[in-house]
């Protein structure tokens, strides 16, 4: 059904992640005789992708299916395509890349569209919190009671 799921059953969020390769030309192709790059054909087969899962989860929603293949009744989704890296992008094709990741809505649902090198400054900035999560949490643990 698709490349990575990933979930959290308590409250029924699911992540599905389409990923693509990071190839030179996956995100956008130069063409001759334009000055606006087109957008390569890995990133609509990932949107398309997307919108197969879409309309899948949609038609169960209100079974039973739902809730035997994730565990939870209605499924709150996340839809992530993933493809190319930066450095291959141009300052305004990066622009037009955030765009259409904003603005790419299907059935409800927004669809985030992202290089690997977005994912990992994604992960990075989560981790980060999560350090300075723990480093309160300890601190506070560790604070002498006041009475």
């Amino acid at each position: 059904m698709c490349d990575v799921v990933t979930a959290s059953r308590l409250d029924g969020a699911f992540v599905f992640v389409a990923f693509d390769d990071a190839g030179e030309t996956s995100l956008l192709k130069a063409v001759a005789g334009r000055k606006v790059s087109r957008w390569a054909g890995r990133v609509d087969a990932g949107l398309s992708q997307v919108t197969d899962w879409l309309f899948r989860a949609d038609n169960a929603r209100n079974s039973n299916e739902m809730e035997r293949e994730f565990g939870n009744r209605p499924v709150r989704p996340v839809r992530l395509v993933v493809a190319g890296r930066r450095s291959e992008v141009s300052n305004y094709d990066y622009i037009r890349l955030n765009w259409r990741s904003e603005n790419t809505v299907i059935g409800g649902s927004k669809i985030a569209i992202m290089t690997y090198d977005d994912l990992l400054d994604w992960f990075d900035g989560r981790l980060w919190l999560l350090q300075r999560l723990g480093d309160a949490v300890e601190a506070r643990t560790n604070e002498t009671p006041r009475i």
